[in-house]
């Protein structure tokens, strides 16, 4: 005997219509917004129906694992988040604090459900990923149910009633609605799938409980009617995900809606819907021949009352019994770094030439200028780049590199409390509840970006990444500082400096290689936000696990990583004393006489001081004293999820990484129409230059400008394409083979080339996409981040 398996799905459930009926076994007058046409004409768009037979459709959630069906997301995801969200919403509705208490989380979680599990909400999941299968497409949406549930519950929290209507709350199949005064229908962000973001100032979450009440979810700005405030702009410490306290028993229950008021929002609901709309009442299908249509008017009448709104915002300070305390402002800002990071935006007019108020380092016209306020990075806080200068200027001051002292000097005297203070520094400018989602550098189809995927090092960044700062425009790199707010005191910098003396000098002087660029704005030095996210942190780590296993592509083929590790090894052996070098000789070569491991012992002690990178201090004897040493890297998901977030590249120089991109994102070859001139860049050989100096000086190199405009509209056709696209590439191609022959010229002319690499680029037609990357890039990026990431690099060797 089989079990029998459940193929009609309800994506609106039948408990939650039986709330709109007016008694049990009635039924509802069920109207199809888009009737299928037939040969006679079109067909009946009004029926009558029970819950049963409406809202549902056939295999919505069913997957076919090894070709049998399976309906486990409805049977078990939905049905327990069914069972809690019924009892949620009638202790809403009954409004009895004790319950309304217990229903806060099931009914939130009841609330992100189903925003996402109708027809429309799974299209918006789909539009925001690259060829989801229907396995692929249920695994993603449950990732995502939670997705709105901190902003949503930080609101101001309003159910109104329609009892003194004839007139009551319609059911839709987009039940979870969003609401824009300044974004009709017809705007570009309301194209369907798509909605206001519920994260903009202006935007309000409409939800019908049942036929008598309807919840409305407001930002606390746009409810106090901020002077100014701008209605498509993200609302403060707008983020998808994160702890918040907030108190349960906030509602306002205060007020009992007109019939005008009531058709308004059934207006709405129904200009929001996909396909049915339903109502025990046949004339309340129609809200639009009672409602004139205008839609800004929607907005008064769902916005709160402001004199019921003191319940809502204001500080929040917690008392625990073990001492401890919480403090948490009315948008769950925890540290109050908003304020001490906090910059002047410049004054309404900004000249062209002036410095962008983002932070980025460009002039306003070459910026933000041409970009909506609201799609633009904040500035009213300190960006990532002017919060990298601020910690390159109190590290130099920390060491007295600003006061004459030289870098020998920094590695003769770096003690426990400068690496205190510099790790204290970071946790000031980073700290725990940093909004990365409002500094994230935004895509710009002006600007070619690449994020480097491999060894952050200072052995290395020369040659690896900066040299191609002659050809790109920016380059994105993983800070290779850690953020100790929540390592274990063991192994924290902040707790026990000593252990990360060699690894802060090392940093260090990394950090003064990327000055000059990071000032400039080329370099954007981002931190990881999983040290600062646990969850974010900990699905990087999964990802990473699961893709490779046991048996997983690690291999490094240039040995890239034995030579730095074993140059590491060598520089700490070369701390010891004398003696002990000598011994450690004697062992290994037993067959050396005592004056020649001497003198040995005596070369590598000397070597010390022409090393830039090795303290000039003995080692200390003691277990607190030895030293956690690494080689940062960003790992293939981390890559992918900054490339996409800041609308880059990805380029790379190691080949195992090149392998890991592609069968992780199992990318297809080229587009065709992409191969004149990929085909071109294969042929090509790029010389560059290793010293910093000179690397800096090509830059402003009028002769090498020509390939950052090429890759500029490669960046361009890519991001936001327009016009004939094969002609383009086909110019583009004759672009580059110019620009090939102007660089040629440059490097035997003015700067004979240190070092020669060839690029392998690939454009595949969907770009190089990772689902659970993408994920993140919805929960944690921004509104503008890219998909997938269009293009990636390989730098290999002639």
């Amino acid at each position: 005997m089989t079990d029998q398996k459940t193929h009609e799905n309800h994506y609106v459930p039948i408990w939650y219509q039986k709330r709109f009926l007016p008694a049990p076994g009635a039924q509802l007058f069920y109207l199809d917004l888009s009737p299928k046409i037939h040969r006679s004409g079109p067909g009946k768009s009004v029926s009558k129906r029970v819950p049963r037979s409406s809202f549902k459709t056939t295999d919505l959630y069913t997957t076919w694992p090894g070709g049998q069906p399976n309906d486990e997301i409805e049977r078990l995801l939905f049905g327990e988040i069914d069972n809690s969200g019924a009892v949620a919403i009638r202790q809403l509705a009954s409004g009895r604090p004790e319950e309304v208490h217990d229903a806060f989380t099931p009914f939130f979680e009841y609330l992100g459900a189903q925003k996402l599990r109708t027809p429309k909400g799974l299209d918006w999941i789909n539009a925001h990923y690259s060829h989801l299968d229907q396995f692929g497409l249920m695994r993603e949406m449950q990732h995502l149910l939670t997705l709105n549930l901190t902003i949503w519950s930080e609101g101001v929290r309003e159910i109104v009633s329609a009892k003194e209507s004839d007139i009551k709350f319609m059911i839709t199949d987009n039940p979870v609605t969003l609401y824009n005064s300044a974004c009709p229908p017809d705007a570009p962000a309301c194209r369907y799938p798509s909605e206001p973001s519920v994260q903009w100032n202006g935007t309000q979450t409409i939800f019908p409980l049942d036929s008598e009440h309807c919840l409305v979810l407001s930002h606390l700005d746009y409810a106090n009617q901020a002077d100014g405030l701008d209605l498509l702009a993200e609302r403060q410490n707008a983020r998808h995900v994160g702890k918040s306290l907030v108190r349960t028993d906030a509602w306002i229950r205060s007020r009992s809606l007109s019939r005008e008021q009531v058709l308004a929002i059934n207006y709405l609901l129904k200009s929001r819907a996909c396909k049915h709309v339903a109502a025990p009442v046949e004339d309340w299908l129609y809200p639009e021949r009672g409602y004139d249509g205008d839609w800004s008017k929607i907005g008064e009448v769902l916005r709160p009352p402001v004199d019921e709104l003191w319940h809502f915002g204001g500080e929040m300070y917690v008392g625990y019994e073990d001492g401890s305390t919480h403090y948490q402002d009315a948008y769950g800002r925890t540290s109050g770094s908003h304020e001490y990071l906090k910059k002047s935006p410049p004054s309404d007019v900004i000249e062209d030439d002036a410095k962008c108020g983002c932070g980025s380092g460009y002039s306003f016209s070459a910026c933000c200028k041409d970009i909506p306020e609201a799609h633009r990075p904040t500035w009213s806080v300190a960006s990532i780049r002017e919060r990298n200068l601020i910690f390159i200027c109190n590290v130099k001051k920390i060491l007295g590199l600003d006061n004459g002292k030289s870098w020998n000097d920094a590695r003769a005297e770096l003690n426990d409390e400068h690496v205190t203070q510099i790790y204290r520094c970071i946790q000031a400018l980073w700290p725990s509840d940093t909004n990365f989602r409002e500094l994230w550098p935004r895509p710009d189809p002006r600007i070619f970006r690449a994020a480097y995927m491999g060894f952050i090092d200072p052995r290395t960044v020369a040659m690896s990444v900066l040299a191609w700062t002659s050809y790109f425009d920016e380059v994105v790199l993983l800070n290779p500082f850690i953020n100790p707010t929540f390592l274990r005191p063991e192994f924290s910098p902040v707790e026990n400096p000593a252990q990360h003396r060699a690894q802060t000098l090392k940093n260090i002087f990394l950090l003064l290689e990327l000055e000059p660029f990071i000032q400039a704005g080329i370099v954007h030095l981002l931190p990881d936000p999983g040290e600062l996210e646990f969850a974010f942190g900990k699905a990087i780590r999964d990802m990473q696990m699961s893709r490779l296993g046991e048996t997983g592509d690690v291999y490094d083929d240039t040995g890239m990583y034995k030579r730095l590790a074993r140059d590491d090894t060598e520089r700490m052996l070369a701390r010891l004393p004398l003696k002990s070098i000598s011994n450690i000789i004697r062992e290994s070569s037993p067959d050396l006489d005592a004056a020649d491991v001497d003198k040995m012992a005596r070369e590598i002690i000397e070597s010390r001081a022409d090393d830039p990178l090795a303290l000039l201090q003995p080692v200390k004897p003691g277990k607190e004293n030895s030293q956690l040493l690494s080689i940062p890297c960003a790992p293939l998901e981390l890559s992918l999820f900054m490339a996409q977030v800041t609308g880059a590249a990805v380029f790379t120089d190691f080949p195992f990484f090149w392998r890991q991109l592609n069968a992780a994102t199992q990318a297809q070859s080229t587009a065709t129409h992409w191969l004149p001139f990929t085909q071109l860049t294969d042929q090509l050989s790029f010389q560059l230059a290793d010293g910093l100096f000179e690397i800096h000086r090509l830059r402003t190199s009028k002769n090498l400008s020509d390939f950052r405009i090429v890759f500029r509209k490669v960046s361009s056709l890519l991001i936001a394409p327009r016009g004939d696209i094969a002609g383009q590439i086909e110019q583009l191609a004759i672009d580059t083979e110019i620009a090939s022959l102007t660089a040629r010229g440059c490097w035997e002319k003015d700067c004979p080339a240190v070092f020669t690499r060839r690029l392998r680029i690939a454009i595949p037609e969907d770009g190089f996409a990772y689902a659970a990357v993408q994920r993140h890039v919805l929960t944690y990026g921004h509104d503008r981040a890219l998909k997938a990431v269009p293009l990636a690099l390989f730098i290999d060797t002639p």
